[in-house]
């Protein structure tokens, strides 16, 4: 009767380790990093502060970009913007994105290395919607998300 009890409580010991192992995340071999920036501020057709953002630990000897994702949190009443991104390798790229909030996808930087700091800015295009504003101005927080293959 004891050995009964013994196998059966193995048993259930093995199934509920193996619904865990393949239920949890694998958190140690991610291979995206997701940053945000400070709030970016431009007006009447200048630039914002720049905005430093660091790859941190990245995978691989030989890691290549696969995806980089930009959501722009677009604060209500700015005005048209340009969005400059320079990765770590020194490509630029420049999205003249929406006065809305939403998602881009940005392919200007896929196989180069993504490790290193990001840098982001906007200019403000220097032109309003809004008649009864004195001055154009875009108020933007950017969230960059880089997916890599290692």
């Amino acid at each position: 009767m004891n050995t009964i009890k013994k196998r059966a409580l193995t048993s259930i010991a093995v199934c509920f380790m193996a619904c865990l192992m393949f239920s949890m995340p694998v958190l140690a071999a991610s291979n995206s990093f997701s940053k945000t920036t400070v709030k970016l501020n431009a007006i009447d057709g200048g630039v914002s502060q720049i905005a430093k953002v660091s790859s941190g630990s990245v995978l691989g000897t030989n890691p290549k970009i696969t995806q980089v994702k930009v959501y722009l949190n677009v604060a209500s009443g700015t005005d048209p913007f340009d969005l400059y991104i320079e990765s770590p390798e020194g490509t630029v790229a420049r999205l003249t994105p929406s006065t809305k909030s939403r998602t881009y996808y940005v392919t200007d930087f896929v196989c180069e290395n993504p490790k290193g700091d990001w840098y982001l800015q906007i200019e403000n295009l220097g032109k309003t919607y809004d008649p009864n504003k004195l001055y154009p101005a875009s108020t933007v927080t950017a969230t960059i998300t880089v997916t890599y293959s290692y």
